[in-house]
């Protein structure tokens, strides 16, 4: 949503990728500005027949909402969900598929690096510290873009729109209580390039709201 100044690099970091064929769906969330117009430019530019790229438009519904629609739209048998203030590394889809097939596993996530201003400022890890998933995903979920997940595990859980934050947490519990396997890369697979002002935390009064929500 209104992300013009941002959204090529996310699209640039996904047509980086090593890992071939890639499909790209980009949801636009009603923006007011002229993101629609520079995907659209983007994707004339730069589609291939190994990197598929299309627009998808809805009012102004918010995240979850943009994923599900994103979701039933895509063909492919594993999806990523790429947030627009966030930026891939090169190999990530390859070593997170990678990772899924080697360990059989329904959701495969790695570090992430955190930059702000252009510079990094630190490195989130994510390893889990239990051997149980779903206590794994109430004490620390994965960052939304750093996740790999395959689509008919993704589809049995769906994002849940009515949750203006807290949207990640209820997401990959909701997979671990219906049983998804995780498993964690100790690579980083993704640049956090997101500003903190705009970033809801966990000392918001609001977070906490949704997280009770969730867990009610």
């Amino acid at each position: 949503y209104n992300r013009s100044t941002l959204v090529t690099g996310a699209l640039d970091s996904v047509r980086n990728q090593t890992h071939r064929p890639i499909e790209c769906i980009v949801v636009d969330d009603g923006s007011t500005d002229d993101t629609p117009g520079v995907v659209a430019d983007w994707m004339e530019e730069h589609e291939t027949d190994q990197f598929s790229v299309r627009l998808l438009r809805q009012e102004n519904r918010g995240a979850p909402a943009a994923r599900n629609q994103g979701m039933e739209a895509a063909s492919g048998e594993f999806l990523l969900f790429l947030d627009s203030d966030d930026l891939l590394l090169s190999h990530s889809v390859e070593l997170l598929h990678q990772c899924l097939i080697d360990n059989e596993a329904d959701v495969s996530y790695g570090d992430v690096l955190l930059v702000r201003g252009g510079t990094r400022k630190g490195r989130k890890v994510q390893r889990p510290p239990s051997s149980s998933d779903a206590v794994n995903m109430l004490n620390a979920a994965p960052l939304t873009s750093s996740a790999l997940i395959r689509k008919e595990v993704a589809n049995q859980a769906r994002w849940r729109e009515r949750l203006t934050c807290a949207q990640e947490f209820a997401f990959f519990l909701d997979l671990a209580l219906d049983g998804a396997e995780f498993s964690h890369i100790q690579s980083a697979v993704l640049k956090d390039r997101d500003r903190a002002e705009e970033r809801i935390t966990n000392e918001n009064q609001e977070y906490s709201v949704a997280i009770g929500r969730v867990l009610a």
